[in-house]
């Protein structure tokens, strides 16, 4: 995706132009935002909108699959920070898939629920570069510094238990503010899911 010239894969566009040639087509635009993607997030600075552009990608995407089967129950599976519902750690302005789904769900008055599942420690599957294998190593540890440090309150709650422990936030949002206590990671946390699952102890998942 990355190591062939881009202007190759132009030519190659140009070159698809039946009606039988179209799902190559879109197969070809698809791989040429992909590296487009890749690209920004190896350039220093650039970061932002490399994420900014790959959710746009994942929008379009579940789009066209709705615009084929509008009334169809759909089950997302996605990391935390896109799943997230409203702006999210990731960045200011950034908002990810899990929000756009929350919006069309309440446009088309359907509903949207949003689960975020955490290990408080062990392995994990770490993106280890474009045509490699997932890398297994530790998992990051959350500390107040984290993006993701509104889940603080909820590993602590589950510190003691050896179990699964899943919260309901839903009851919450009304007060997220008061029980925050001035902390916006936590206020975040309340109001972009319904429900955390801490797993006490996590291990890394096979690639598909």
């Amino acid at each position: 995706m990355v190591k062939i010239k881009e202007e190759e894969l132009v030519a190659l566009q140009k070159l698809l132009t039946t009606p039988k040639e179209m799902p190559a087509l879109a197969m070809l635009n698809s791989l040429l935002e992909s590296r487009s993607i890749y690209t920004k997030n190896m350039t220093p600075g650039q970061g932002y909108s490399s994420n900014i552009q790959r959710a746009r990608l994942m929008k379009q995407y579940v789009t066209s699959h709705l615009t084929l089967a509008p009334a169809q129950r759909m089950l997302l599976k996605a990391g935390a920070v896109h799943v997230f519902r409203g702006y999210n750690p990731l960045g200011a302005g950034s908002r990810e898939i899990g929000n756009y789904l929350a919006e069309y769900a309440e446009g088309h008055g359907q509903k949207s629920l949003h689960v975020l599942v955490l290990a408080s420690k062990g392995k994990q599957a770490q993106f280890a570069g474009i045509g490699r294998a997932s890398a297994i190593t530790e998992i990051e540890k959350v500390d107040t510094k984290s993006s993701m440090a509104g889940v603080l309150p909820f590993f602590a709650a589950a510190k003691e238990h050896k179990d699964w422990s899943l919260f309901d936030v839903r009851p919450l949002l009304g007060s997220a503010k008061s029980l925050a206590n001035g902390d916006s990671s936590v206020q975040g946390m309340i109001q972009g899911y319904d429900f955390v699952l801490v797993i006490p102890e996590g291990n890394a998942t096979s690639d598909l």
